[in-house]
């Protein structure tokens, strides 16, 4: 953890112990949202410029279509198409 250094590590198996990335600049992780807070304005000085290298090299995410869920829209083009 960024704030208080615990180590991604599980104390049992139920309860697996997860550190989540800054959502900024994901150079830091928290164990809790207290911890991200207390951090936070130590880390606010650095976020941006950490932020901009990361995205130089985070892959981009690209936003899909999914297909129609009817061609009944198409249809009727093709239907208007044909009766001009």
């Amino acid at each position: 953890c960024g704030n208080c250094n615990k180590a991604e590590t599980s104390t049992s198996e139920d309860e697996p112990s997860i550190l989540k990335p800054c959502t900024m600049c994901h150079s830091v992780s928290y164990c809790s949202r207290d911890c991200k807070k207390s951090h936070a304005k130590k880390h606010k000085k650095v976020c941006a410029g950490l932020a901009q290298e990361y995205a130089k090299t985070a892959p981009v995410k690209m936003a899909s279509r999914a297909p129609p869920k009817s061609d009944t829209f198409r249809g009727g083009l093709q239907k208007w198409q044909f009766d001009t």
